[in-house]
This record gives C-alpha cells, sequence and structure tokens, in this order.
C-alpha cells in the first residue's frame, strides 16, 4: 500500500514538474497603431477622494451598423470647488471628456465624438449599449456621477440626449447598469445600479487610507425603469421592489438562466453591525401573469446583441442579487 501511494505520489510530481507548453495565442499592445488616443482623468492633481478612486468603464457596439466594432470610453473631468480635495492648478485647455471611436476596418479607429454628440458633459462612469426603441440602432446609456444620459441613435452617425423626454431621472453616483427585458414584451427596460451618497466635504479617515472609504457613506437604492415600448421609460422601482433594497452598488449584470424569471445580479459593499462585508440577496423579477408562456419562450431563445461593460475600482466587493 506504501509503495502505491509513493508511485503516485511520485507521479504526480514528475506531471507537475513538466514545463508548460508554449501558448499560440499572443498579444500585443496596438494602441498607437490604431489611433486610439485616449488617457482617463480623475479631474484632480492626485487621488483624494473615492469618486477619484473610481475608474471608468467602456462599451464595444456597432452603432453605424457596418459589422465592426465601435468603441466608447468613459472619463472623468474636473467637478466644481470644493469637490477636489487636490483640485488642478490651471484647467486643461481641453476638458477630459467620453470619446466615441469608430472602427474603420483593419485595425484602425477614428474618433468622432464630436460629430456623433456623444462627448458627456458628467464625470462619467461607465457605459452599456442597446437598441432601447427598436429601430435597428444601438442607443447608449452613460453612467456617472451627479446624472446619467441616454442618448438615442439617430441612424445617421449622430445621437440625441434623450434623457429627460425618455423621462429617464437618475441623481446621484451610479456606476454600473444593464439592460433586460424583464416582462417579455419586446423592449428592453433599464436596471441602473448606485453607488454611495458621496459627500466631497466628508474628510473623517485614518491617514493610511488617504480618503473615506466606500463604507464611510451612506448606501443607495437601485432604479429600475419599465421600458414603455414608445420610446419613454417609467421609474418601477418601488412597484418591483427592487428600492427597497439600500446597498453599495458598483457592478451590474443580467443572464438568461431560466424562461420563468430574470434575475439581476448586483456587485456592492455592506456593512454589518460588527464588521465590514458583503451579503447576499435575491430578488427575482417575474414575467407579467398576462403574457402566454409560448410567446415568452420564444423570445427567450432570441438572440439579444445588447452590451455592457463595468469599470475597474480600487474597491472590492462580492455579487449580490439584488
Amino acid at each position: 500500500m506504501l509503495a502505491r501511494i509513493f508511485s503516485i505520489f511520485a507521479l504526480s510530481c514528475a506531471v507537475l514538474g513538466q514545463a508548460p507548453q508554449s501558448s499560440t495565442i499572443r498579444f500585443e499592445d496596438a494602441t498607437a497603431a490604431s489611433g486610439i488616443n485616449f488617457t482617463h482623468s480623475f479631474g484632480a492633481q492626485k487621488l483624494g477622494s473615492l469618486l477619484e478612486g473610481t475608474g471608468g468603464g467602456c462599451v464595444w457596439l456597432d452603432f453605424n451598423n457596418d459589422g465592426l466594432l465601435d468603441l466608447y470610453v468613459t472619463s472623468g473631468k474636473p467637478l466644481e470647488a470644493g469637490v477636489h480635495p487636490f483640485p488642478l492648478k490651471q484647467q486643461p485647455e481641453n476638458p477630459p471628456h467620453n470619446h466615441l471611436y469608430r472602427n474603420d476596418g483593419h485595425g484602425k479607429f477614428t474618433d468622432v465624438t464630436d460629430q456623433a454628440g456623444v462627448a458627456a458633459n458628467i464625470y462619467g462612469m461607465a457605459a452599456i449599449a442597446a437598441d432601447y426603441d427598436n429601430d435597428g440602432h444601438e442607443d447608449l446609456f452613460v453612467t456617472g456621477y451627479g446624472r446619467a444620459i441616454l442618448y438615442h441613435n439617430k441612424g445617421d452617425g449622430t445621437f440625441e440626449d434623450v434623457t429627460a423626454k425618455a423621462g429617464i431621472k437618475v441623481d446621484g453616483w451610479s456606476i454600473s447598469s444593464t439592460w433586460l427585458d424583464y416582462d417579455r414584451d419586446g423592449c428592453v427596460d433599464l436596471f441602473v445600479g448606485r453607488y454611495v451618497k458621496f459627500d466631497p466635504k466628508y474628510r473623517n479617515f485614518y491617514a493610511g487610507d488617504n480618503y473615506p472609504g466606500p463604507l464611510d457613506y451612506e448606501g443607495q437604492t437601485n432604479v429600475l425603469y419599465h421600458n414603455n415600448c414608445n420610446g419613454t421609460f417609467t421609474d418601477v422601482s418601488e412597484k418591483s421592489g427592487i428600492s427597497a433594497y439600500t446597498g453599495r452598488t458598483m457592478g451590474v449584470t443580467r443572464p438568461t438562466l431560466m424562461a420563468m424569471a430574470t434575475p439581476i445580479f448586483t456587485s456592492r459593499t455592506t456593512r454589518r453591525k460588527t464588521s465590514s462585508s458583503t451579503t447576499s440577496t435575491t430578488e427575482r423579477l417575474k414575467r407579467s401573469p398576462s403574457m402566454p408562456a409560448s410567446r415568452m419562450d420564444k423570445m427567450a431563445s432570441q438572440p439579444r446583441p445588447w452590451a455592457q461593460c463595468s469599470p475597474t475600482s480600487t474597491t472590492t466587493a462580492d455579487s449580490i442579487c439584488g
């Protein structure tokens, strides 16, 4: 028996000791050659707050329907006096903003931000894309600090800010969001995750941390908008039960796990009475009882080509269903 154990151990060591096979997959930094000239800004001389320490996100979309994925990236910016602990001594000649890069093919991109009208004069955090009005053109939803923006794709290479017209009003600090058709009516709805009630005047923190962390601020509720299928949305956060949960949402995603319910997964930081940690709660949005199961199943099997990308951050939180 001992000899058998020893032989198994020796075989394991021999396998682990083998040199790893070289991979045939190689990556190279093609940023400069691609024409993508973007530098993210947090709007200050150095990091001095949770807002500045939370990075930006991006999204791939085919906004001009040429079969090539274009790139939209978000950036922070210098904000009003009193927000940045270490403000810039001189404002930049060209204020930082979000950028849209059109894919020209063959690995080349062109910055079409100005002509597309999507610079977004906000402290940008992330973006998601989907054809919310089913006109065949992917639209953009951009989250940020202070407000969020819904851009309608006009189909001619330009976008229109329809946030107010569409009934979208997301105040506070929103980071990640996702499109989902929770009631299976053929129109994608919008879930927006909000982070904390950020107060730039609050500066009580341990010196080694550099600035107050997420648990030093109150959490926020998330927001769910129902798509009315006519270009407008209705806030159903309270009706759906979403607003009953308070947390610090950083990441959001929605998998298609089953035909009968659409779960929404959010990543956020919470606090217990005795220690800081992450907790889990589950909330599922059921399908409308008035919708026939056959229609719902048919719609569930259809491809839904929306995309999203969450920002990077200096804060880590585990997954939570909310």
